[in-house]
């Protein structure tokens, strides 16, 4: 396991070790769940509040990542008001955590956004986040386009095939089998996961 100071220090390789591990699950989740093709876009800069773009069947979502780990204390995070005005924004919340047997993340995930089609939630009601630094008077001023989202406000995905259902309200085909053979069903998932 990594120290303090080695994930500190690595920090921005790990954000991007889990941004590439995550897209290899969102994009299996919907070639093999949902039998299509999931496109991939990245923002050039982070100033519109969004990392990637998911575009499904003409449905596109703006996606500000973040990332923890399973046991961390960490207990919000900063939203970029910018992504408030993009259609279909969101935020996901990379729980993750290490499976020493076969040395792979493993990946929960917190959703922060409306169903897709419906307005962003009103953040107006959270804390306005503060500079780091602090100024010559020793104040640290408000950052009037950022939002501190509380952990308690995000909904619960155990399962990327959850998190794909909460992002884009899609019908999960699974295959069962049994006795008689394979039969397959359609599932409509309207809620997203509270467990």
């Amino acid at each position: 396991m990594d120290t303090t100071e080695e994930k500190s220090i690595n920090s921005r390789f790990i954000e991007n070790m889990i941004e590439h591990a995550f897209i290899s699950e969102i994009v299996q989740e919907a070639w093999i769940n949902n039998k299509g093709k999931l496109e991939i876009l990245r923002a050039e800069v982070d100033d519109a509040g969004y990392d990637i773009v998911l575009s499904w069947k003409n449905k596109n979502r703006y996606i500000q990542l973040k990332t923890s780990e399973k046991d961390g204390t960490t207990a919000k995070q900063k939203l970029n008001i910018a992504l408030a005005h993009k259609e279909n924004g969101c935020i996901v919340w990379i729980i993750r955590e290490t499976n020493d047997k076969t040395k792979r993340f493993k990946f929960k995930y917190l959703f922060f956004g409306s169903e897709f089609g419906q307005p962003f939630p009103d953040v107006e009601k959270y804390k306005t986040a503060k500079h780091p630094r602090r100024n010559a008077k020793g104040e640290r001023k408000e950052r009037p386009n950022v939002k501190e989202i509380p952990k308690d406000a995000f909904t619960k995905c155990n399962s990327c095939s959850k998190l794909f259902t909460a992002l884009f309200n899609e019908k999960i085909q699974k295959t069962l089998t049994g006795q008689r053979g394979t039969v397959k069903r359609m599932l409509v998932e309207r809620q997203y996961a509270k467990t």
